[in-house]
C-alpha cells in the first residue's frame, strides 16, 4: 500500500496545497514554507460543494475501478489508441507517403521560392494610397490603348493631314512676321525642366511603381511638359518610353577594369576629384582617436595605411587603374600641394601648406562664391587662383570635412575637426568591394591607434540579400540546440529525431496547401518566420506530451499491456492543451489577413497553417512514434548491453540524480514559493503590466518610424552607422533639397484592381468615362482651380518653373498670334484666341492639335481617345515638404493636400469631379503608406488576436473565472513584452509591427497549458487544482519555453537587423510569458480560482449510458452515470507523484 502525503499551509492549516506520495513513513519539512503529515489515504468528492472526504482503497479496488471504466470506452479515442498501438510502423510510413507526395507534387508543380528580392511583398494594397499609386502606374503605362493613347494618331502622319473645324490646315509657313511672343518662349518660361543629378542612393525597395521612368516622377526633373523636342536630363536616356541614368549604368557593379573616363580620367591627379560621382562609390569615415589633430601628417598617413590594408593588401584581384588611383581624401591633397607623389610620403610641412591654403581660402567658400570648376577663366572673379587649383578646397570642404569645418578653418580652428572622409575609387555596385567589405571591414574594430575607422558608406542595400540568406545559419544552429534539448528531455535519440521530423513534415505539407490547395501565388522571404515558430510550439508540443506519456507509463506500471491505457490516457490529457495552443496561436496569425501589407497576409496563411498541421502531427504521427520506440527498440537494454563501462553507468546515476533533482525543484520547490507569495506576485505583476501598458501609449509611446533612412542592418554596423550618424554631416550628402511632388489626376479611377496575394499583378486601368474637360464649365473650373493651388500654404512658388497645369499653357499657346515665325504651318483656328472659354469643337480640335505640334515628351501628361479627345489628363506641382521618410511630415502633406482636393471637387463640374490627388518621389509614398497600414493593422492584429484567444479559451474550459484571469495575463505579457521593445527603442517599422503582431500568439500557451490542466484537475478545490496544474506541466512548460528561448538567443549575434530582432523577441516573449504564466496566473487561480461548479458553463452531455444509471440534478445532460470518479494520488517506482486520472474529470 503507497503511502501519501498531505501538503499544509502553515498560516492557515485548514487548507491542504497538494499530495506528495512515498513509500516510508517519514515526515517531510519545507524549511518553514510548509509541512507534511503522513497517512494512508485517498480521496473522493462529496457532495458539500466539492470538498475532499479521506477515504482507503486497496490496489487491486483501483486497478479494478479503472479496469471496468476503460471496458465502457468504446469511443474513437480507444479505438484510435488500439489502432495506434497494433500498426505504428503503418501509420507512420503512411502519414510520411501522404507528406513526400504533397511535398513532391508541391515542389514538382510550381517554383522553388526565389529570394533573390528579400523585401518584395512589403507594400500595401487596395488601400486608398496604393490604389492612387495603383492609378499613377497604370496612367504612364498605358499608351496605346484605343481609349488612352499618348498623341493623337494623326500625330504620325503629316502635319498638314490635321482637320479642324476650318478644314485643312495649311502646312505652309506663314508670311508674317512681327510676333514678340514666341510659342517656344512661353513654353520654355512655364516649362524649364531641371537637370540637377540625383544624388540620393536608392533604397532598392519593391515598390508599385518601381518599372516607372523615375525621372517622370521625382521632383518634376523631367516633367518635360510641352517643348519643342524631347528633353531629357542630363546624364539620362529615354528608350522606348523608360528613362536609364548613365550615372547608374556608368558604376554599374560589373568589372572595374572598365573605368569611367568621368571619374578616373587619366591626368594622375584626377582620382582626388570626386565631384558628383562620390555618391556612387565607397566612403568611408575616419575619426581621431584620443583628441589626436587629424591636422597632423602622422594622422593623414594613418588614414591612409588603414585604407591601403583594407582594401589593397593582399588582393590580386584587384585591377592596375585601381591599385594606382589614390582615394580623394586629406592626405592625398596634402601630398599634391606639397607636390608629393602619395599620401604616404607627406611631412608636416606639406600638411602647413594645405592648412595654410585652407585658412585663406575657406572665407570665400562660405560666402558661397568658391564653387566647382572655378579654375575656368572668368568663372570666379574674386577668388585666388590658388583657391581653384584643381579644386583642391571646394572638394575638401564639400565632399571631405563636415559642415561647419570651413567656419571653423576660416577661424584657424583645425583642432574642433574630428571627422574626415575618404572617396575611394571603389564602386558602390562592385562584387570585388562587396568581398572585401565582408571580409576585411564587417564586425572588425578597425583602427591604429592615431586614427580609426567609423562608418562606410556604400554596399548596404546590395549586401542585405546576401546576409538576410547567409545568416540562416542562426536559424540552423537554434534547430540543433532544440534538438539537444528534446533529446536530454525525452532520453531517446529516435524519438528527438523524429520529433524533429514532425516539424519538418508539418513544413512541407502546409507548403502544399500553400501552394497547390490555396494556389498563393507568392511565397515571401518572410515566411522562414514560420519555420521559428513551428519549432518553437512544436517542442512545446512535444514536450507537454512525452511528459504526461512518461507519468501515464508510470502510473500503469509501463508494462505492454497496459500500453492501450497509457496511450488513451496520454491523448485524453495531452490532446485537449496542445489543440487550445495551437488553435489560438494560428488564430493569433490568421488575424494578420486583415492587414493590407502582402509579405504579412502571407505568413499570415502558411503559418497559421504550418502550426495547425503540427499539431495534427503531433496527436497522429508523435504518439505512433513513441509507441515504436517503446515496443520495438528499447534503446535502454541496448545501450546497457553495448557500452557496461563503469564511466557510463557513473554518468548515467549521476544523470539520475540531477534529473530527479531538477524535476523535484519544478514540482514542489517552485510551487510553494509560487503558492505561499500569491498575493505579492498578483500585486507585482499587475503594476509591471500598467507599466508596460504605460509604456506603450503614454510615454515614451510606440512611435511610427522617425530614421530618414531604412535600417537593415544592426546599428552597430559601419553602413548603419554612416546612413543614421554621419551622413548628415557631410554638405554633399544633403545635396540640394528634394520637395515631394503633387499630382492631379482625371480620366482614370484610382483603383488596384490586381491580386493582393501577388505583388506582381499590378491589375489593369480603370478609365473615368466622365471625364470631359471639352465643355466652358469644365475650362473655366480647372483654370481656377490651378490658380487655387498657387496660394496654398503647401505649394512651393520657388519651384513655379517645374509646374504643369495644362488648361494655362493650351490658353497661353491659343493667344498667340498666327503669324509665328518659328512655326512651319499656319496654326489657324487654334491661334489668336482671345476669348476664354473655348467651345467644344474648338478645344477638341486644338487641344491635341498643339500636343502633337509641339510634341509633349513621351506622353507623360495627357492621353487622347476617340476622335483625338482628351480623356486623361494630369496636373504637377511642387510642395513645400522636403521629401523624406519621417511620418509626422509626410502625414501633414498627404491629409492637408488630399483634405483640401476633396473639398475642391464638391464643388467641380460633373465632368471634372472624378479627379484625385496623388504623390510619387523615389519610395517616399509607398513608405507612407507601409507605415499607415502597420499603423492600423498592427493594433487590429493584437487586438482581434487577443479576443480569439479569449473566446478559445472560454470554449475550452467553459469557466469564465479561468478564462478571464488566462486574458489578464496574456494582456499583461503583451503589454510588458512590447512596453520593453518600445523602452530598446524599437519603432513601429516593418518588421517590429511584425513581430509585435506575433506577441498575443506566443503568449497565450503557457497560460493556457495551465488554464486547461485546472479544468481537467480531478478535483473541486482550486487549492488541489492549481497544485495539479503546476505538478502536471511545470516541468514540460519550462523545457519548451528555455527551447525557444535558446532559438532566439542564438540570432542575436547576426548582423542582419531583422534576424536580431526575432532573437530579441522570441528570448523576452518566452521569458515574460513564462514568468506571467506561473507567478501571475496560477497565484490568481490559486487565491481566487472556480472551485466545483463556479463560473461553469452548463454545456449537455450526451454520453451513451446503461438503463440502470440515472443522472444528477446538477447536471444536464441525455443520460449520464452517477460513478464515483476516485482522485488518486499515485507513487511512481521513479519515486514521482501524479494527482491521478478520473474517468468522468
Amino acid at each position: 500500500m503507497p503511502r501519501y502525503s498531505r501538503l499544509f499551509d502553515d498560516d492557515d492549516p485548514s487548507l491542504n496545497t497538494g499530495y506528495i506520495g512515498h513509500d516510508d513513513g517519514t515526515s517531510w519539512e519545507s524549511g518553514g514554507i510548509g509541512s507534511l503529515e503522513t497517512e494512508d489515504l485517498s480521496f473522493e468528492p462529496t457532495s458539500n460543494g466539492g470538498a475532499l472526504r479521506l477515504t482507503s482503497v486497496s490496489d487491486a479496488d483501483l486497478n479494478e475501478i479503472d479496469e471496468e471504466q476503460r471496458r465502457k470506452q468504446s469511443g474513437f479515442c480507444h479505438w484510435y489508441a488500439k489502432f495506434l498501438n497494433r500498426f505504428p510502423v503503418l501509420f507512420c510510413v503512411l502519414l510520411f507517403a501522404l507528406t513526400a507526395g504533397g511535398g513532391a507534387a508541391a515542389f514538382v508543380k510550381y517554383d522553388i521560392p526565389s529570394f533573390d528580392d528579400p523585401l518584395k511583398g512589403f507594400e500595401a494594397r487596395q488601400t486608398d494610397i496604393s490604389d492612387r499609386s495603383s492609378g499613377l502606374f497604370h496612367f504612364y503605362k498605358t499608351k496605346n490603348n484605343d481609349h488612352f493613347y499618348t498623341l493623337p494618331r494623326q500625330s504620325k502622319r503629316s502635319l498638314g493631314g490635321l482637320q479642324g473645324p476650318h478644314g485643312t490646315l495649311s502646312s505652309t509657313p506663314s508670311s508674317t512676321r512681327g510676333s514678340s511672343h514666341d510659342v517656344n518662349n512661353i513654353l520654355q518660361s512655364s516649362t524649364r525642366p531641371s537637370t540637377r543629378p540625383s544624388t540620393r542612393p536608392s533604397t532598392r525597395l519593391s515598390t508599385p511603381i518601381s518599372n516607372l521612368t523615375q525621372g517622370h516622377l521625382q521632383d518634376g526633373s523631367t516633367d518635360t511638359k510641352f517643348s519643342t523636342g524631347s528633353t531629357v536630363t542630363d546624364g539620362q536616356t529615354v528608350t522606348d518610353g523608360e528613362t536609364v541614368t548613365n550615372s547608374e549604368s556608368a558604376v554599374d557593379g560589373g568589372s572595374e577594369s572598365s573605368v569611367d573616363p568621368r571619374i578616373y580620367p587619366e591626368d594622375g591627379t584626377s582620382c582626388m576629384q570626386p565631384a558628383e560621382y562620390a555618391s556612387h562609390q565607397v566612403r568611408l569615415v575616419f575619426s581621431r582617436v584620443d583628441n589626436m589633430h587629424l591636422f597632423s601628417a602622422e594622422a593623414m598617413r594613418s588614414m591612409c595605411s588603414l585604407y591601403s590594408s583594407l582594401f589593397l593588401k593582399n588582393t590580386t584581384e584587384i585591377p592596375p587603374n585601381l591599385r594606382e588611383c589614390e582615394p580623394a581624401s586629406l592626405g592625398r591633397y596634402a601630398a599634391f600641394i606639397g607636390g608629393k607623389d602619395s599620401c604616404s610620403g607627406i611631412q608636416d610641412d606639406d600638411v602647413m601648406k594645405l592648412r595654410e591654403l585652407l585658412q585663406e581660402c575657406s572665407p570665400f567658400f562660405v560666402l558661397n562664391v568658391l564653387r566647382p570648376n572655378c579654375g575656368i577663366q572668368g568663372t570666379c572673379p574674386n577668388v585666388p587662383s590658388n583657391c581653384t587649383m584643381k579644386n583642391a578646397v571646394f572638394n575638401i570642404f564639400q565632399y571631405l570635412l563636415p559642415i561647419n569645418s570651413a567656419e571653423q578653418i576660416a577661424c584657424g580652428d583645425f583642432r574642433t575637426v574630428s571627422l574626415a572622409l575618404m572617396v575611394t575609387p571603389f564602386y558602390l555596385y562592385s562584387a570585388l568591394g562587396q568581398d572585401i567589405y565582408k571580409n576585411n571591414i564587417m564586425g572588425l574594430d578597425i583602427g591604429d591607434g592615431i586614427t580609426k575607422l567609423s562608418a562606410v558608406g556604400g554596399y548596404k542595400y546590395d549586401l542585405f540579400s546576401d546576409f538576410l540568406i547567409s545568416n540562416c545559419m542562426y536559424l540552423a544552429v537554434g534547430i540543433g540546440l532544440i534538438l539537444v534539448i528534446v533529446w536530454l528531455y525525452t532520453g531517446s535519440l529516435f524519438v528527438t529525431i523524429m520529433t524533429i521530423l514532425d516539424m519538418i513534415m508539418s513544413l512541407v505539407f502546409s507548403y502544399f496547401l500553400y501552394t497547390v490547395v490555396f494556389k498563393m501565388p507568392f511565397f515571401p522571404f518572410m515566411n522562414v518566420l514560420a519555420f521559428v515558430l513551428v519549432i518553437g510550439i512544436g517542442a512545446d508540443d512535444a514536450f507537454v506530451y512525452i511528459d504526461i506519456w512518461k507519468k501515464m507509463r508510470q502510473r500503469h506500471d509501463g508494462t505492454p499491456e497496459k500500453r492501450v491505457l497509457v496511450l488513451q490516457d496520454t491523448l485524453h490529457h495531452a490532446a485537449i492543451t496542445m489543440f487550445v495552443t495551437s488553435f489560438t496561436t494560428s488564430t493569433a496569425l490568421f488575424s494578420s489577413i486583415i492587414s493590407s501589407i502582402t509579405a504579412l497576409r502571407c505568413l499570415a496563411v502558411y503559418a497559421g497553417c504550418a502550426i495547425l498541421i503540427n499539431f495534427v502531427y503531433t496527436v497522429t504521427w508523435l504518439p505512433a512514434i513513441v509507441v515504436i520506440e517503446d515496443k520495438y527498440l528499447q534503446f535502454r537494454r541496448c545501450r546497457e548491453r553495448i557500452t557496461p563501462c563503469e564511466c557510463y553507468m557513473r554518468i548515467k546515476e549521476m544523470s539520475k540524480v540531477l534529473s530527479g533533482f531538477i524535476r523535484s525543484f519544478w514540482e514542489t520547490t517552485l510551487p510553494l514559493v509560487v503558492f505561499k507569495l500569491r498575493y505579492l506576485w498578483i500585486v507585482f505583476f499587475t503594476l509591471l503590466g500598467v507599466g508596460g501598458a504605460c509604456a506603450i501609449f503614454v510615454k515614451p509611446k510606440l512611435q511610427l518610424p522617425t530614421k530618414n533612412d531604412f535600417q537593415v542592418f544592426i546599428s552597430s554596423d559601419y553602413m548603419e552607422q554612416y546612413d543614421q550618424i554621419y551622413k548628415k554631416d557631410f554638405l554633399f550628402e544633403k545635396g540640394e533639397e528634394k520637395l515631394m511632388p503633387i499630382f492631379f489626376v482625371w480620366g482614370v479611377v484610382p483603383n488596384d484592381n490586381g491580386n493582393p496575394w501577388d505583388p506582381d499583378d499590378k491589375g489593369s486601368i480603370v478609365f473615368d468615362r466622365s471625364f470631359n474637360l471639352s465643355n466652358k464649365e469644365s475650362q473655366e473650373w480647372l483654370l481656377a482651380f490651378c490658380h487655387d493651388i498657387r496660394n496654398q500654404t503647401f505649394y512651393s512658388k520657388a519651384n513655379k518653373g517645374s509646374d504643369f497645369c495644362f488648361i494655362e499653357i493650351l490658353k497661353s499657346v491659343m493667344e498667340q498670334p498666327c503669324e509665328n515665325h518659328s512655326l512651319p504651318f499656319n496654326p489657324e483656328p487654334c491661334c489668336n484666341q482671345t476669348k476664354f472659354p473655348y467651345d467644344q469643337g474648338l478645344f477638341d480640335h486644338c487641344a491635341p492639335f498643339w500636343t502633337s505640334t509641339l510634341k509633349f515628351s513621351d506622353g507623360v501628361h495627357v492621353r487622347f481617345g476617340e476622335k483625338s479627345k482628351l480623356t486623361g489628363l494630369q496636373l504637377s506641382f511642387t510642395s513645400t515638404t522636403a521629401d523624406t521618410l519621417v511620418y509626422e511630415n509626410v502625414n501633414k502633406f498627404w491629409y492637408q493636400i488630399d483634405g483640401w482636393v476633396k473639398e475642391k471637387m464638391k464643388t467641380a463640374p460633373p465632368g471634372m469631379a472624378g479627379g484625385w490627388f496623388g504623390s510619387y518621389s523615389e519610395n517616399q509614398m509607398f513608405f507612407f503608406d507601409l507605415q499607415e497600414s502597420l499603423a492600423r493593422g498592427t493594433k487590429m492584429s493584437i487586438g482581434l488576436s487577443l479576443g480569439m484567444a479569449t473566446t478559445v479559451l472560454l470554449f475550452t474550459t467553459r469557466n469564465l473565472l479561468i478564462t478571464l484571469f488566462a486574458t489578464l495575463s496574456i494582456g499583461g505579457t503583451v503589454f510588458v513584452t512590447i512596453g520593453s521593445l518600445v523602452l530598446l527603442g524599437w519603432e513601429l517599422n516593418i518588421l517590429e509591427s511584425t513581430v509585435m503582431s506575433l506577441a498575443v500568439g506566443l503568449s497565450v500557451d503557457f497560460t493556457i497549458h495551465y488554464g486547461v490542466a485546472y479544468g481537467l484537475a480531478p478535483h473541486k478545490d482550486r487549492v488541489s487544482r492549481s497544485t495539479f496544474a503546476m505538478v502536471q506541466l511545470t516541468s514540460a512548460i519550462t523545457t519548451a519555453a528555455f527551447s525557444t528561448f535558446i532559438a532566439g538567443a542564438v540570432m542575436l549575434p547576426s548582423v542582419v537587423l531583422c534576424y536580431q530582432q526575432i532573437g530579441i523577441f522570441l528570448t523576452l516573449v518566452m521569458t515574460v510569458s513564462w514568468f506571467y504564466a506561473n507567478f501571475f496566473f496560477m497565484p490568481l487561480c490559486r487565491a481566487f480560482g472556480p472551485e466545483g461548479n463556479c463560473a461553469q458553463i452548463p454545456v449537455p452531455s450526451c454520453n451513451c449510458c446503461t438503463s440502470n444509471q440515472s443522472c444528477r440534478p446538477d447536471q444536464s445532460c441525455c443520460c449520464c452515470t452517477d460513478r464515483q470518479g476516485h482522485s488518486l494520488i499515485d507513487v511512481s517506482p521513479a519515486g514521482d507523484f501524479d494527482l491521478g486520472f478520473v474517468a468522468d474529470a
